[in-house]
């Protein structure tokens, strides 16, 4: 279950109040790691989906921080730097650089994430196919 929040804060609270938010994204982090540390080859598969499940969760919330960070840097930007001057337009053009930059890296391993998933479906359905293969041939001969 999901629900959105909003409230108004104080600017120079802005940082502080995300790093908060941020920093609770590690413990499921380490609930995550702790589950592959701690698997077992009799529950192995559970364990390492519900690892991967904790894992995209994880992602999910810090992409949506990381788009309201890059946000309240742009409009720190725009707000505090004449729009006229020529230094604003590479301060904030640099900015945008990097915010790309960073999402760029964070789809690639949110990508490289959903492929080891497509991975481990993929050996998942490979016993049950085995399974139907051989009970097909077991029915003919």
């Amino acid at each position: 279950m999901r629900a959105t929040i909003s409230f108004d804060i104080e600017l120079d609270k802005v940082e502080e109040t995300m790093s908060a938010l941020v920093g609770q994204q590690s413990s499921t982090l380490r609930v995550a790691a702790n589950i592959l540390d701690h698997a077992s080859n009799t529950t192995l598969l559970e364990e390492v989906t519900e690892a991967i499940d904790l894992l995209q969760e994880a992602t999910s919330q810090l992409q949506q921080y990381q788009q309201m960070l890059t946000s309240f840097e742009k409009a720190k930007f725009e707000t505090m730097l004449p729009q006229q001057t020529p230094v604003s337009v590479p301060v904030q053009a640099q900015a945008v650089t990097e915010a790309a930059k960073n999402i760029e890296g964070l789809q690639e391993t949110l990508k490289a994430m959903n492929e080891f998933g497509s991975f481990v479906d993929r050996i998942n359905n490979q016993p049950q196919e085995e399974e139907e293969t051989d009970g097909l041939q077991t029915q003919e001969g």
